[in-house]
């Protein structure tokens, strides 16, 4: 008889814990949305009003309260970010890494633009001021910043292949380059060393980048112990 009852007994302690553990499942579900949608709704503005400045500043000769915007965007983009960091890190958000991906390609796609703006203003014959090339190194640095900002967002992601179109800018560049003023007539060589100077520029940031020396592996490993000490990711 005792065994009996201890038979009767098991399924509705086990139909309680399956239901708590459903409804933790649920309720990790909902936060991991809340949070992707959350964080991708700032980080998306942040990105958006970042591009909108860099095209400001690149076809205006002065933006007025550059720093001031800067430093708003900047807000908002880590705001955006630890709340992406979270939603991944802590709550398993699996579709957020995917999106995350397409942002960094996005990323790449306008360091490449702005690369090409000022290639195209060197062949064009605009000579680059004491403003105009510190704001272009200045656009292409934060470029790369927020690449690899967006990059420490995933776990055990390879920066190397998004190095691959950027290097391949850089060789482009240099083609361009020495077919414009050795084989093409009349052209002014005084030019050349703003060639120069945006061609080594990147190519020395995207030659790291490719290297993969482990630069952000200790700030990858620090992101990894915060969350695994605090366990906020639950066991299925």
């Amino acid at each position: 008889m005792t065994q009996k009852d201890d038979k009767d007994t098991i399924p509705p302690f086990y139909d309680t814990l399956k239901q708590k553990r459903s409804h933790e499942n649920k309720t990790r579900r909902e936060i991991s949305l809340f949070t992707m949608l959350l964080g991708l709704m700032i980080l998306s503005t942040a990105l958006l009003g970042g591009a909108k400045l860099a095209w400001d500043m690149l076809m205006q000769d002065q933006v007025s309260g550059v720093t001031e915007k800067m430093l708003l965007l900047a807000l908002a983009f880590l705001l955006g970010w630890v709340i992406c960091l979270v939603s991944i890190r802590a709550f398993g958000n699996l579709v957020l890494p995917i999106v995350l991906i397409g942002y960094s390609l996005g990323t790449v796609a306008g360091i490449l633009a702005i690369y090409t703006w000022v290639v195209v203003k060197l062949f064009r014959g605009s000579y680059l001021d004491q403003y105009d090339r510190p704001l272009y190194s200045l656009l292409i640095i934060t470029g790369f910043v927020i690449l690899v900002a967006l990059t420490l967002l995933l776990e055990e992601f390879d920066m190397r292949p998004l190095s691959i179109p950027l290097l391949a800018g850089t060789v482009f560049h240099l083609f361009a380059t020495i077919v414009y003023y050795l084989f093409t007539p009349g052209n002014d060589p005084k030019f050349i060393y703003g060639h120069i100077y945006f061609f080594l520029f990147m190519l020395i940031t995207a030659g790291l980048i490719l290297a993969h020396l482990g630069i952000f592996s200790p700030l990858r490993r620090l992101i990894s112990q915060l969350f695994a000490k605090k366990n906020l990711r639950p066991d299925d």
